[in-house]
């Protein structure tokens, strides 16, 4: 079984969201407009760090408009936005973004890892996976990054049991880096937001990762809606409890609701 920061995370909010999403896979999820969004934002800021085009504008613009024709105009697999307020938007952050970038002389730093995807086992039958935005050495620190394009700033305070950096923290440290900071850097306000992590954190993380599987062994699955919860699911259309509003449980043997 394969564990992202994502399928713990869905697991913890509804099982059935992440047994379906991660083990069943019952009917393909088509991807949003967000989600691509952010794919676009990625992609470009790890082209402009990968290659120095930090004081070449034209030339990133120029990649940009491609990748966003090609995810967002000719992708069959969507529906062509109703206005190029993606295209602006994305844009807007990338040009902030890399002002930001400079004004902290990260341009000067050493790149330790970018975009890195990582599937390491962790124990029989399990393995974690997952994508490392950006590794980085500044000042003789070393910095973890994650690179976050919603609307909401997270406090320090906010993201000490964040999910994601635990796992990114414990990825580096089997590349032999260990991160001096791992945090969050949103781009809509160009704030990194970090914290330390220690070997608690990590023991945190498998415990957190074997409540999961123990999760997914048991017949009877939580399907625990709520508006949040069901906010970005792709599988509303066959869940019941989206349906009737209501937390139900799910028989993975009959495939039924109760």
């Amino acid at each position: 079984m394969r564990l992202s920061a994502t399928t713990i995370k869905d697991c913890q909010e509804c099982t059935l969201k992440g047994f379906w999403g991660n083990i069943v896979k019952p009917i393909p999820v088509v991807p949003n407009h967000f989600g691509l969004f952010g794919t676009l934002l990625h992609w470009t800021i790890k082209e402009v760090i990968q290659h120095g085009l930090f004081e070449q504008w034209g030339i990133v613009k120029t990649m940009y408009t491609e990748k966003y024709s090609n995810l967002f105009l000719k992708n069959k697999d969507i529906e062509i936005p109703k206005d190029e307020g993606f295209y602006w938007s994305g844009l807007k952050l990338l040009f902030n973004w890399k002002k930001d970038f400079l004004e902290r002389g990260w341009d000067q730093a050493e790149n330790l890892m970018l975009e890195k995807y990582f599937r390491i086992p962790v124990r029989k039958n399990v393995m974690f996976s997952g994508f490392v935005d950006y590794l980085m050495k500044h000042d003789n620190k070393i910095y973890l990054i994650d690179w976050k394009s919603n609307r909401q700033i997270l406090t320090e305070e906010e993201i000490q049991d964040n999910i994601q950096l635990n796992m990114y923290y414990w990825a580096g440290k089997q590349f032999n880096i260990q991160p001096d900071f791992v945090g969050l850097y949103f781009l809509r306000a160009n704030k990194y937001v970090a914290v330390t992590r220690s070997e608690k954190d990590v023991e945190f993380l498998f415990d957190q990762s074997m409540d999961v599987e123990k999760s997914f062994s048991q017949r009877s699955l939580i399907a625990n809606y709520s508006e949040e919860n069901c906010k970005w699911c792709g599988f509303k259309e066959i869940c019941n409890a989206y349906k009737e509003k209501k937390v139900l449980e799910y028989d993975k043997i009959e495939k039924t609701f109760f």
